[in-house]
């Protein structure tokens, strides 16, 4: 099975994440910085976060994740969502990700 229809079927493929936010003050001024850590005992198949970031670099793979900064800190899975399709193929070409809390 290939790595973007492994996306649409959760039990084969997993990605959680623990979002985590911190923030700090220097003679600069104040910086925040929010970190998507890989759960790997929690996570299988195909990591949807990594295979972003080596694509379309790390800044772009935040964009994409719609509600990034709308969350709190806390453990979430990574999901695909308003997934577009190839007409000729179906297969999926293009696709937006967004944190959904994970039970635990």
């Amino acid at each position: 099975m290939s790595n973007l229809l492994c996306v649409e079927h959760k039990k084969e493929c997993q990605t959680v994440v623990r979002v985590v936010t911190t923030s700090w003050h220097d003679g600069k001024g104040l910086h925040t910085k929010r970190s998507l850590n890989l759960l790997k005992r929690k996570s299988f198949g195909f990591e949807i976060l990594k295979d972003e970031c080596d694509n379309i670099g790390a800044d772009d793979a935040a964009r994409k994740i719609t509600n990034l900064y709308e969350v709190p800190d806390g453990v979430y899975e990574l999901v695909a969502v308003n997934v577009s399709r190839d007409i000729e193929t179906g297969y999926m070409d293009d696709w937006d990700l967004k944190l959904i809390p994970f039970d635990t």
